[in-house]
């Protein structure tokens, strides 16, 4: 995966990395947990598998984008 952060003028391409298609990520008391995170010299991301992120709805994944992923393996929300 090689993020892209897509800036007015010019796309700012972040350094590749080799993922896995198992993040190993969960719901669980509703918090959102990923034991395996890609982590990089320049960012830190989980992959989500669609339907987990379709369980998870949008409120607990904009929290935890707003947040910002923790160093830990969780981020937790209210559900609204």
């Amino acid at each position: 995966i090689q993020p892209v952060d897509m800036k007015l003028l010019a796309h700012d391409r972040r350094e590749a990395h080799a993922v896995t298609a198992d993040s190993d990520c969960h719901l669980d008391g509703g918090r959102l947990q990923c034991r395996q995170p890609v982590t990089a010299g320049s960012y830190r991301l989980w992959i989500i598998p669609e339907p987990l992120a379709e369980q998870a709805g949008a409120g607990l994944l904009e929290a935890s984008l707003r947040n910002g992923l923790p160093t830990g393996h969780s981020a937790g929300a209210s559900r609204d």
